[in-house]
């Protein structure tokens, strides 16, 4: 019977421990796995087709893999491994004037986008992951947040909104008028 690999790209991220069990149609098992050339630095492939291990050096990579059945029958196939920086959230603070809306597009590194964006402290999604609000009084605003990537990934953090009073500019500096004319 024929025998093909089934994946063909997996993502993981450095200093994140990684777990994955790659996939085979066809053939008869046991398999026995193998890769022609090194795998990404901190992973390794078992000959039971597990890639595990803890991603020490972000970038893509491709490695050749070969499978083989009891029967003898084999398939190779490139898989392309991507190691993404570990996700973390990267506005920590944002500036805001009293009672003037704002919009702050969130911003993260790492992990596998999309993103989604959640406030802790009431449930709501970001849409988009831009932090809308308009502040009413002066002051420090503390937000818990959590970031969750497109595999699950997910990091919690703290957003610091400071919040100034709006300043009033006055135009005029002096006016003139003289003593016994109405003004």
């Amino acid at each position: 019977a024929s025998i093909e690999i089934g994946t063909t790209s997996i993502s993981a991220a450095t200093g994140v421990p990684y777990s994955y069990l790659l996939s085979v149609s066809g053939g008869v098992s046991p398999y026995t796995w193998t890769s022609a050339g090194a795998m990404p630095p901190g992973l390794t492939l078992s000959s039971s087709g597990l890639i595990s291990g803890t991603p020490t050096q972000a970038g893509t990579y491709t490695v050749a893999l070969s499978v083989v059945d009891r029967m003898g029958a084999t398939a190779q196939r490139n898989l392309t491994i991507t190691i993404d920086l570990p996700l973390a959230i990267s506005t920590t603070s944002i500036s805001a004037v009293t009672s003037i809306p704002f919009n702050y597009a969130m911003q993260a590194v790492g992990g596998v986008s999309p993103y989604t964006w959640t406030r802790l402290d009431t449930g709501a999604t970001l849409t988009n992951g831009v932090f809308t609000g308009s502040y009413p009084v002066a002051g420090t605003y503390t937000i818990p947040i959590r970031l969750t990537d497109a595999v699950g990934t997910s990091v919690t953090g703290t957003l610091i909104i400071t919040v100034s009073g709006a300043s009033i500019e006055i135009g005029t500096t002096s006016i003139s008028a003289a003593t016994g004319v109405p003004y």
